[in-house]
């Protein structure tokens, strides 16, 4: 039953992954977030909506002081997004350090 569940959430929100780049050091951005979404919105509709969750996401970083960062990303993603599509994506972070 879990699966079909998620399953169905999938096929009806789709999904986002954000893939971000820390310094080992600073943990700060090394790079922009990357994005990637399958499911959720068209890329050539979705370009503003991108731009600001980048926007987002940096912001997020740049203020997290709690030691959970991944966690915090993902929350704050869920409410931005839905706050702006009333949808309800799956959404992932991955964090690397280098």
């Amino acid at each position: 039953p879990s699966v079909v569940r998620e399953r169905e959430a999938l096929a009806r929100d789709g999904f986002v992954l954000v893939n971000l780049t820390l310094d080992n050091n600073t943990n700060h951005l090394r790079d922009e977030p990357e994005i990637i979404t399958r499911g959720f919105i068209y890329t050539r509709n979705g370009d503003d909506l991108l731009a600001a969750t980048r926007k987002m996401v940096m912001d997020v970083v740049h203020e997290n002081t709690n030691g959970n960062l991944q966690g915090d990303l993902e929350q704050s993603l869920k409410s931005f997004l839905y706050n702006k599509t009333r949808r309800r994506p799956m959404v992932f972070v991955t964090l690397s350090r280098a």
